[in-house]
């Protein structure tokens, strides 16, 4: 029980930050894969349930990193593009990258989908520009953390699940 509790355990403790970092860097637009270290932490033995916690807590808050980013930087567009000289037009001044943005695949499965287009946001790639799109689309705050969590959660378990730790017996 005590190596489940993870914070009796200082080199467990320890794994568990670097978890927590990996997956919270991957979660954002920084291309870091945090496979490998969810992966690696269950092949030596990091208790299960912890392993998962910790990873999906990470990366969820980097998804909303995303989100807060989109959410504020699409406002900023707009007041910068507003302070331009010779802008003018029905987007506003808002200008081709950000009628980009709109356009975009991500943007219109949020538009299309809403909040629970967000159980996709595990996928490479693609996943950090739908969280970035639902923040600039105004999606609703909770619907998106419920469903981002889903989605990295299912991720995770069946990472760890992979790797056939989850099962008591190691992989090969």
């Amino acid at each position: 029980m005590d190596r489940w509790l993870g914070v009796l355990d200082a080199d467990l403790g320890w794994t568990l930050v670097s978890v927590f970092t990996a997956c919270l860097a991957a979660g954002t637009i920084i291309p870091v894969s945090s496979e490998f270290v969810v992966a690696g932490a269950a092949l030596v033995e990091v208790p299960l349930v912890p392993l998962v916690l910790v990873a999906t807590a990470g990366n969820v808050i980097g998804s909303c990193v995303n989100y807060v980013s989109g959410r504020l930087g699409v406002g900023w567009w707009r007041r910068a593009s507003r302070l331009s000289p010779g802008r003018t037009g029905s987007d506003g001044g808002a200008g081709p990258r950000s009628r980009q943005l709109v356009s975009s695949a991500p943007a219109r499965w949020v538009r299309q989908w809403g909040a629970p287009a967000m159980v996709l946001s595990w996928l490479p790639v693609i996943g950090d520009a739908l969280t970035v799109a639902a923040g600039v689309a105004g999606v609703r705050f909770l619907p998106f953390l419920a469903w981002v969590t889903i989605g990295k959660a299912a991720r995770y378990m069946v990472l760890v699940a992979a790797t056939g730790t989850a099962f008591g017996s190691s992989p090969g």
